[in-house]
């Protein structure tokens, strides 16, 4: 354990925080233990997905929490491509606000060449990330970049109305 960390329990998942300074972004990549707001490996929690489609106004609002991983999100791909009320093609809310990031650099990128391989995912549309802290900002500004010029335009909001008007 990094002895700038100190161990918390809450509820029954055990959270290692940091004191101190407000972290880097390069601490994220160096050491994700030991930043406020990511969970050690140890402490994992299982990515949960709950989402409602509404194929009359031909949108999805998504809802994650957990610790979001590739592997979990690649299952969830899988299962929003078969729902029969899906439509590759519908704009979107994915609120991240509850979940912890624990992808790298590489898995993002791992992550936009999988999107740009299956359009039955998601194609032709805007998808709007919704998180709640500057970690998760950064981290999926980053993926928002490396999706450029792919099916579907991504772009991160702290604010729900402000992601809702620009997919308006």
């Amino acid at each position: 354990m990094d002895e700038r960390c100190g161990l918390k329990v809450e509820g029954k998942r055990r959270l290692e925080i940091c004191s101190g300074t407000s972290p880097r972004f390069s601490d994220f990549w160096e050491n994700p233990a030991c930043v406020p707001g990511v969970q050690s490996p140890a402490s994992a929690l299982i990515m949960e997905v709950s989402r409602t489609i509404d194929p009359e106004k031909h949108f999805i609002y998504t809802t994650v929490t957990g610790d979001i991983t590739l592997a979990e999100i690649y299952e969830d791909m899988t299962r929003l491509a078969a729902e029969p009320l899906y439509r590759p093609d519908m704009p979107g809310i994915v609120d991240m606000r509850h979940a912890t990031v624990r992808l790298t650099a590489d898995e993002l990128r791992q992550l936009t060449d999988e999107l740009r391989q299956r359009p039955k995912v998601v194609a032709r549309t805007r998808r709007a990330l919704l998180v709640g802290s500057e970690l998760a900002f950064g981290i999926y500004r980053m993926f928002a970049t490396l999706a450029m010029g792919g099916w579907t335009d991504y772009r991160v909001f702290r604010d729900e109305q402000a992601a809702r008007d620009w997919l308006k």
